[in-house]
Protein backbone atom coordinates (compact mmCIF):
# COMPACT_ATOMS: atom_id res chain seq x y z
CA UNK A 1 0.00 0.00 0.00
CA UNK A 2 1.35 3.40 -0.27
CA UNK A 3 0.29 6.74 1.19
CA UNK A 4 -2.03 8.02 -0.79
CA UNK A 5 -4.24 4.81 -0.80
CA UNK A 6 -3.90 5.13 2.87
CA UNK A 7 -5.29 8.51 3.13
CA UNK A 8 -7.87 7.52 0.58
CA UNK A 9 -9.15 4.52 2.28
CA UNK A 10 -8.48 5.49 5.84
CA UNK A 11 -9.22 9.25 5.78
CA UNK A 12 -12.46 9.03 7.66
CA UNK A 13 -10.86 7.18 10.54
CA UNK A 14 -7.60 9.64 10.60
CA UNK A 15 -9.53 12.40 11.02
CA UNK A 16 -12.35 10.95 13.46
CA UNK A 17 -9.15 10.61 15.64
CA UNK A 18 -7.61 13.39 15.28
CA UNK A 19 -10.95 15.52 16.07
CA UNK A 20 -11.10 13.10 19.12
CA UNK A 21 -7.18 14.09 19.95
CA UNK A 22 -8.59 17.90 19.03
CA UNK A 23 -10.97 17.72 21.70
CA UNK A 24 -8.79 16.09 24.97
CA UNK A 25 -6.21 19.03 23.78
CA UNK A 26 -8.31 21.82 25.38
CA UNK A 27 -7.60 24.27 23.15
CA UNK A 28 -9.40 27.46 23.93
CA UNK A 29 -10.88 28.27 20.25
CA UNK A 30 -11.06 25.33 19.15
CA UNK A 31 -13.21 24.39 22.55
CA UNK A 32 -15.59 27.28 21.05
CA UNK A 33 -16.33 25.68 17.85
CA UNK A 34 -19.13 23.16 16.65
CA UNK A 35 -17.23 19.81 17.02
CA UNK A 36 -18.41 19.48 12.68
CA UNK A 37 -16.61 22.78 12.39
CA UNK A 38 -13.35 21.33 14.00
CA UNK A 39 -13.51 17.75 11.70
CA UNK A 40 -14.43 19.99 8.73
CA UNK A 41 -11.35 21.67 9.45
CA UNK A 42 -9.43 18.50 9.88
CA UNK A 43 -10.75 17.04 6.94
CA UNK A 44 -9.93 20.14 4.42
CA UNK A 45 -6.13 19.45 6.27
CA UNK A 46 -6.16 15.86 5.40
CA UNK A 47 -7.34 15.77 1.39
CA UNK A 48 -5.07 19.06 1.13
CA UNK A 49 -2.13 16.40 2.56
CA UNK A 50 -3.58 14.28 -0.19
CA UNK A 51 -4.06 16.60 -3.33
CA UNK A 52 -0.06 17.59 -2.43
CA UNK A 53 0.94 14.16 -2.88
CA UNK A 54 -0.88 13.26 -5.95
CA UNK A 55 0.19 16.47 -7.38
CA UNK A 56 4.10 16.67 -5.86
CA UNK A 57 4.16 19.77 -4.31
CA UNK A 58 3.08 21.51 -1.42
CA UNK A 59 1.69 24.64 -3.25
CA UNK A 60 -2.28 23.70 -2.06
CA UNK A 61 -0.78 23.09 1.38
CA UNK A 62 1.04 26.32 1.72
CA UNK A 63 -1.54 28.48 0.15
CA UNK A 64 -4.49 27.15 2.37
CA UNK A 65 -2.13 27.87 5.54
CA UNK A 66 -1.35 31.18 4.40
CA UNK A 67 -5.44 32.16 4.34
CA UNK A 68 -6.12 30.36 7.48
CA UNK A 69 -3.29 31.50 9.59
CA UNK A 70 -4.56 35.14 8.77
CA UNK A 71 -8.00 34.18 9.54
CA UNK A 72 -6.80 32.47 12.91
CA UNK A 73 -4.53 35.41 14.01
CA UNK A 74 -7.43 37.71 13.69
CA UNK A 75 -9.55 35.83 15.30
CA UNK A 76 -7.37 35.34 18.07
CA UNK A 77 -6.21 32.05 18.00
CA UNK A 78 -2.59 31.39 19.21
CA UNK A 79 -0.11 30.14 16.76
CA UNK A 80 -0.01 27.24 19.75
CA UNK A 81 -3.25 25.96 19.09
CA UNK A 82 -3.66 26.62 14.88
CA UNK A 83 -0.21 24.18 15.14
CA UNK A 84 -1.54 21.60 17.25
CA UNK A 85 -4.57 21.06 15.08
CA UNK A 86 -2.10 19.91 12.16
CA UNK A 87 0.37 18.27 14.78
CA UNK A 88 -2.63 16.27 15.78
CA UNK A 89 -3.74 15.34 12.00
CA UNK A 90 -0.01 14.22 11.73
CA UNK A 91 -0.06 11.95 14.55
CA UNK A 92 -3.03 10.49 13.55
CA UNK A 93 -2.09 9.75 9.94
CA UNK A 94 1.71 8.42 11.58
CA UNK A 95 -0.81 6.01 13.29
CA UNK A 96 -2.59 5.04 10.24
CA UNK A 97 0.78 3.99 8.64
CA UNK A 98 2.34 2.21 11.44
CA UNK A 99 -1.11 0.28 11.83
CA UNK A 100 -1.75 -0.52 7.87
CA UNK A 101 1.67 -0.49 6.26
CA UNK A 102 4.82 -2.64 6.23
CA UNK A 103 7.36 -1.78 7.85
CA UNK A 104 9.88 -1.16 4.81
CA UNK A 105 7.35 1.80 3.86
CA UNK A 106 7.39 3.49 7.21
CA UNK A 107 10.31 6.01 6.33
CA UNK A 108 9.01 6.66 2.73
CA UNK A 109 5.28 7.23 3.84
CA UNK A 110 6.46 9.87 6.97
CA UNK A 111 8.32 11.01 4.79
CA UNK A 112 6.11 12.38 2.51
CA UNK A 113 3.34 13.14 4.59
CA UNK A 114 5.23 15.50 6.60
CA UNK A 115 6.76 17.66 3.86
CA UNK A 116 2.97 19.03 3.31
CA UNK A 117 1.68 19.42 7.21
CA UNK A 118 5.48 20.77 7.53
CA UNK A 119 4.98 23.42 4.81
CA UNK A 120 1.72 24.29 5.69
CA UNK A 121 3.10 25.01 9.82
CA UNK A 122 5.88 26.61 8.42
CA UNK A 123 3.48 29.10 6.52
CA UNK A 124 1.74 29.59 9.68
CA UNK A 125 4.83 30.60 11.98
CA UNK A 126 6.14 32.96 9.19
CA UNK A 127 2.40 34.71 8.73
CA UNK A 128 1.81 35.18 12.44
CA UNK A 129 5.24 36.08 12.95
CA UNK A 130 4.94 38.92 9.70
CA UNK A 131 1.39 39.66 11.62
CA UNK A 132 2.94 40.95 14.79
CA UNK A 133 5.65 42.12 13.42
CA UNK A 134 3.39 44.32 11.13
CA UNK A 135 1.21 45.24 14.57
CA UNK A 136 4.15 45.85 16.12
CA UNK A 137 2.63 43.71 19.24
CA UNK A 138 4.18 44.86 22.80
CA UNK A 139 6.13 42.24 24.94
CA UNK A 140 2.63 40.53 26.29
CA UNK A 141 1.00 40.00 22.80
CA UNK A 142 3.76 38.10 21.70
CA UNK A 143 3.90 36.14 24.56
CA UNK A 144 0.19 35.64 24.10
CA UNK A 145 0.14 34.79 20.32
CA UNK A 146 2.61 32.27 21.11
CA UNK A 147 1.34 30.59 24.42
CA UNK A 148 2.95 27.41 24.64
CA UNK A 149 5.99 27.58 22.73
Amino acid sequence: MNVMDLLKENGRDIVVDAAEALRRARLPHYELAAPAEAHGRLQTLCDLTLECLRANTTAPMSRYAQKIASERFFSGYTLREVQTAFNLLEESIWNQILDKMQIEEFAAAVTAVNAPLRAGKDEIAQTYFSLLTRSKASSSDLKAHFNGF
